[in-house]
């Protein structure tokens, strides 16, 4: 039997010794100046920002296929316990929501994201960036 919690400690430990941290950022949708009418624009919105601790990791040579991954992509690699919400809770971040992740002036583009939860137990995250 696998011990998940073992497996995200690990991870969280390993992060947090070789990693920083970074900002997830995504703006919120705001609010609509008139729901009858979607199209037109909505109230001005807010940045969310959720400190997390992240490593970052190079793409080996294989990767490259110059269309999924390009040069100069990264990996980050975010202890799922190191990550709360607004609320509070992990569980429920979508890390998808978020559109990019600063790391002191350097801004990058989240390309995509994987949640690593391999059993009942959310361990990682995994996400390719972009400058």
């Amino acid at each position: 039997m696998v011990d998940y919690v073992s497996l995200q400690n690990l991870a969280e430990r390993l992060i947090e010794h070789n990693g920083r941290s970074l900002s997830l950022v995504r703006r919120d949708q705001g609010n609509l100046v008139n729901p009858a009418q979607p199209w037109r624009a909505s109230t001005e919105a807010a940045l969310i920002t959720v400190i997390v601790q992240g490593v970052f990791i190079e793409y080996e040579k294989e990767d490259f296929d110059g269309s999924l991954v390009r040069r100069g992509d990264k990996r980050i690699l975010i202890a799922a316990k190191s990550v709360t919400d607004e609320g509070g809770s992990a569980f429920n971040l979508k890390i998808e929501d978020y559109d990019h992740i600063l790391d002191a002036p350097v801004r990058w583009k989240i390309i995509a994201a994987e949640v690593i939860e391999p059993g009942p137990l959310r361990i990682m995250f995994d996400l390719q960036v972009r400058q």
